[in-house]
């Protein structure tokens, strides 16, 4: 297993895989996780997405469950490291 290293956290164990999404999360989680990547908050991430909050939350818990991960602090930490962290209004 992969792991993320932080020094006040403990490692986060991601499955193998593939190696840009070693989590195999699905698209809409992937892009979800990108935007937590930002910092930005479920109500930003709603709005960006055309997404209610609670959907948002239901990709976040299952995400978090794919990752290995309990907090957010460790979701951004996952997402720095695999998610991509484009400007806001870039295309695809």
């Amino acid at each position: 297993m992969t792991q993320i290293q932080n020094d006040n956290r403990p490692d986060i164990d991601l499955p193998p895989g593939n190696p840009r999404n070693p989590a195999n999360l699905t698209d809409r989680e992937f892009e979800v996780m990108s935007h937590v990547g930002r910092g930005e908050s479920n109500a930003d991430i709603a709005r960006a997405l055309y997404l209610s909050v609670n959907t948002v939350k239901t990709h976040l818990r299952h995400a978090y469950r794919r990752i290995g991960v309990s907090r957010r602090v460790d979701a951004v930490l996952w997402a720095s490291r695999y998610a991509p962290q484009r400007a806001t209004g870039d295309s695809a």
